[in-house]
């Protein structure tokens, strides 16, 4: 996969991907302007029907039915991500 674009808020997530059209998006559940899982439900629904995956670093931010609700295709915590080995090493933690 390659990184196209990246946002700190849900208003600056929701513009990125209406100008950048990803397939998929990765959507933290603790954003500061709005909830993830409502995010993830406004993303999901549009006309390109990208994919997202909801991810905290609070492995229970998310439960099962809020991630079918919210229209995302699945919920993984941070510490579970691919690559986060090499990002660590890259911000020399």
């Amino acid at each position: 996969m390659t990184v196209i674009g990246e946002a700190d808020t849900a208003e600056s997530g929701a513009s990125a991907a209406r100008d950048l059209r990803p397939d998929v998006m990765l959507v933290d559940v603790g954003l500061p302007d709005l909830d993830g899982i409502s995010l993830a439900h406004e993303l999901s629904i549009l006309p390109w029907g990208p994919r997202i995956v909801l991810t905290s670093v609070d492995p229970d931010a998310a439960s099962p039915d809020e991630v079918t609700r919210s229209g995302a295709t699945g919920f993984i915590p941070k510490h579970e991500l691919p690559g986060r080995g090499i990002q660590l090493m890259q911000n020399g933690a």
